[in-house]
Order: structure tokens, then sequence, then C-alpha cells
């Protein structure tokens, strides 16, 4: 998976642990009402959406972090987040 252009996300990249759970074909989401793309898959599929309004905001991603394979991309995913809605 890879960050969004013009997000907290955007350089980052990461590859899933298949030994924590069989990511062959993850779930798939799409923005709505408001709602931007945050992280694609290599299949250009999104992967976690964002949404702000005043204080108030949400990411949402359609794999679990866990299982990510490598811990300081989990680091950073979860950091990108919190600047994301810090912003």
């Amino acid at each position: 998976m890879s960050g969004t252009t013009g997000t907290p996300f955007a350089g980052l990249a990461a590859r899933f642990d298949e030994s924590v759970a069989p990511f062959q074909y993850p779930d798939v989401i799409a923005p709505a009402g408001g709602a931007e793309t945050l992280v694609e898959y290599a299949t250009d599929d999104v992967a976690a959406v964002g949404w702000r309004s005043g204080s108030g905001g949400v990411v949402y991603f359609a794999f679990t972090i866990d299982g990510l394979d490598d811990t300081a991309d989990r680091r950073a995913i979860a950091a990108a987040a919190l600047a994301y809605l810090d912003r």
C-alpha cells in the first residue's frame, strides 16, 4: 500500500504480513460525503479514507494496521493518521 499525494500519508509505503492474515483479497472502500482517499493498494484501489470538518474527523482503514509487515511502517501510518486529524 502507499500513501496519497497531498496528504500526510504521501511517501509512505508498506507491505502486508501474510502470516498475520491472508491479504490476497484485501477490502476495498471508496470516499463519499466529502471524504478523501488517503491510502491506495498497488492495484490503485482505495485502502483508507479520511474526512474532516471543523474540529472533528475520522480516518478509516479497510485493513488492519497490525497486518503491516514492519513495526516502523505501522508507526508511520499511525503518525500520518494523527497528523491528518490535526490539520
